[in-house]
Parts: structure tokens; sequence; C-alpha cells
């Protein structure tokens, strides 16, 4: 049985490596350096274990998503083509990914919106009116 690729913590691939989980980290985060010879062997285990790091655990971790939100209450119209293209592309050159995402508010309706601090760092919020 073969395992699944998510499955692979990184304290597994420390113990295979010889390496503490914290240099397997600072290798991850590329933010201190490792021997080229420590390097060399984490990536051999990494590949081996096909280790790929948890994207939920280090948003966790850090705090950031590295996601900017777009809230929309309609693209009912031909201006957003032009206007999602132009938001997209000054995201993407700041090392970000977007969410775009509709929703119209009602008073009655408590459901939040599918875009927020849970799952952006940012958000742009493009609506007609807004209640308080």
């Amino acid at each position: 049985m073969t395992r699944r690729q998510s499955s692979v913590t990184i304290r597994e691939v420390a113990k295979q490596a010889g390496v503490s989980v914290a240099t397997v980290s600072r290798y991850i985060n590329r933010n201190a350096p490792v021997s080229e010879q420590v390097a060399d062997r984490l990536e051999q285990v990494m590949s081996e274990l096909r280790y790929a790091p948890d994207a939920a655990a280090r948003h966790l971790a850090s705090r950031k998503t590295h996601v900017v939100g777009l809230l929309l209450n309609s693209l009912r119209n031909d201006f957003f083509v032009p206007f999602l293209s132009g938001v997209e592309g000054v995201v993407r050159k700041k090392g970000y990914n977007l969410i775009i995402a509709t929703y119209l508010a009602d008073s009655r309706d408590e459901t939040p919106p599918p875009v927020g601090p849970h799952n952006t760092d940012g958000m742009l919020v493009f609506s007609d009116g807004l209640g308080d």
C-alpha cells in the first residue's frame, strides 16, 4: 500500500533525513540557510516520500494566505472582463492569487460572504451599495 502525498509529515522527513524539524522548516521556507549537503539530502528524502508542505498548516502558522478576495454583487456586465483582468494583473505582480466571489447581502440572511479574513489577506469590495 502506498501513502498518500498529504499524509507524510514534516517530522517524518526530518527523521528520515537525520535533521531537526526546524531544519526542514528553514529549508522549505527559505528563511535561514542550510548547507548544500543538507539541502540535497532533504530534497532526496522529500522526493522519496513524496512530501508536499500542507498549505493549510502553512497558512495557519504564517497567518498569510497570499490570496486577495474580490467581492462583487454581479458579473452581468461587459465592464467586468477588463476590470477583472486589470485587478488580476496587479494582484499577480504582487505575488498574490485572486479569489472572486459574488454575494448579495440580504438583511434577513446571516450567511457571511464566501471570502473574507478567514481565507484571504485582503479584500476588494465592488458593490453598488453597502449596508452597515
